[in-house]
């Protein structure tokens, strides 16, 4: 993803957004979903609760779902509902890497 947005020719203000939307929009419409954003507003979807169901991602101390290969950079840009049921494959369960983070728990102690 990140090197296809590089190389789009725009300077946005809050250009990853716009060019988020573009492609899952894009996609959406090939496979007959609806396209659902975290930033839309009230009333709002639960995104970290999804990720959590789709791959192996956990909570952190800080709030923010950790992966256990990308860390802390992992986002969620958009979903895709869909009107049929799909077969996707198994969740992988990923070590939860905050658990035996030892600068986690020197960090807690210091606080």
């Amino acid at each position: 993803m990140w090197g296809e947005f590089t190389q789009m020719p725009f300077d946005l203000p809050y250009a990853l957004d716009y060019w988020s939307k573009c492609a899952i929009d894009a996609v959406a419409l090939s496979v007959a979903a609806e396209a659902l954003y975290p930033l839309r507003g009230a009333p709002f979807l639960p995104f970290q609760r999804w990720a959590q169901k789709a791959e192996s991602v956990h909570p952190s101390p800080l709030g923010l779902l950790i992966h256990p290969e990308y860390g802390l950079w992992h986002a969620c840009r958009g979903a895709l509902a869909f009107t049929y049921i799909i077969d996707l494959p198994a969740r992988d369960e990923g070590p939860r890497p905050c658990e035996t983070c030892v600068d986690k728990r020197v960090f807690l102690r210091v606080r």
